[in-house]
């Protein structure tokens, strides 16, 4: 039986949680992150822009609430982390599910279209079209400035 091809925009929160699951039932994918780094929002100072991190930030939703069951975060954070405890969580969260061979830093979707008959053609930064059976966009809430 062969598996479908799943692309995912964005190595956010939403985009590791997407990719963790894929990898649980064994469907292959592929992550498709425009900056440098994971993490999105929570990444301070990304490159890509799409942070609105500043530097005394800190979480206004308890880490219980905000913890994954699998992977709960650390007993020594505060219930309110602060924005650099939240990133070294999601890499640490990256890290124990190997998550970052499947995630293309530098390389995100400029271009995402329906085919006829299913499936999606992907138009990436690098100027490539790649063709997948599914698509999860978790390219975030900062992704358009207004």
């Amino acid at each position: 039986m062969r598996l479908p091809t799943t692309a995912i925009i964005g190595a956010g929160i939403s985009g590791l949680t997407a990719g963790k699951m894929l990898t649980d039932y064994g469907v292959p994918y592929t992550c498709f992150e425009s900056s440098d780094r994971i993490g999105g929002n929570w990444a301070f100072g990304n490159p890509n822009g799409h942070s609105s991190a500043y530097r005394s930030l800190h979480i206004d939703t308890s880490k219980h609430q905000l913890s994954f069951r699998d992977f709960p975060m650390p007993d020594e954070y505060p219930d309110f982390p602060h924005h650099t405890q939240i990133k070294a969580y999601l890499d640490a969260y990256a890290e124990a599910f190997d998550l970052i061979p499947s995630i293309e830093f530098t390389n995100g979707v400029e271009h995402a279209r329906r085919l006829d008959g299913g499936g999606w053609e992907l138009e990436t930064q690098h100027g490539e079209r790649r063709r997948f059976d599914l698509l999860v966009v978790a390219n975030g809430h900062h992704w358009d400035p207004r």
